[in-house]
């Protein structure tokens, strides 16, 4: 796991905690693995919590230290009147990754990447949204032009060190957080696959998916 560069709020982390209690909360699962910090949060402060389409999850754990990355690509969607490209990102962002658990419908947290407000730039006129740190890793939303409520998500984050490491459980499942703006999804396992002799785990929800 590895912060902004310029720090992490406490705040931030009890979002984090925050968003593992609603993650429990709409599969149903339990979320092992994890502790929770001192300065936890109300999972109420999660404003609108909804589903990543179509996700697509990679993890790439190599041989190499601090050079481990994960991407997320698939679209969220957002209610009317709440929309953290037109309004801005106040808090922040929070990508996170998870893996399976080893009982039946857990999941375990492999890596997070938060991003401070600093780092993020809207632009409600062209409907899009950057946050990007120094090492150069990124989460962008861009509009659909069919739903005007609608982005298409990637993110890239790099120069990480996977903690629990390789070899990874199947499916993968994966978060993004933007202020109170909550969108999770998950992988089917038999659109799964493992290559580059271990190091690379990728997940998708369809044949079909993104890739």
């Amino acid at each position: 796991m590895k912060t902004s560069s310029t720090g992490t709020p406490a705040s931030r982390f009890g979002r984090v905690v925050a968003t593992l209690l609603v993650l429990g909360g709409l599969f149903g699962v339990a979320l092992a693995g994890r502790a929770v910090p001192a300065v936890a949060e109300s999972a109420a402060q999660l404003i609108d919590t909804d589903t990543i389409e179509d996700p697509f999850i990679q993890l790439n754990d190599g041989t190499r230290p601090d050079k481990d990355t994960f991407t997320i690509r698939g679209q969220v969607n957002v209610n009317p009147g709440g929309d953290p490209v037109a309004s801005g990102v106040a808090d922040g962002a929070i990508a996170l990754v998870y893996q399976s658990g080893s009982a039946l419908g857990s999941f375990v947290l492999v890596d997070t990447q938060i991003w401070d407000p600093s780092e993020c730039v809207s632009k409600s006129s062209g409907r899009s949204l950057v946050c990007r740190n120094a090492d150069g890793s990124f989460l962008r939303l861009r509009g659909t032009k069919s739903n005007p409520g609608s982005y298409r998500a990637h993110v890239y984050v790099k120069r990480q060190e996977f903690s629990p490491g390789k070899p990874f459980e199947l499916p993968l499942s994966a978060e993004i957080q933007i202020d109170g703006f909550d969108w999770i999804g998950s992988g089917v396992v038999d659109y799964c696959s493992v290559s580059l002799n271990g190091d690379r785990s990728t997940c998708r929800a369809s044949k079909a998916g993104p890739g």
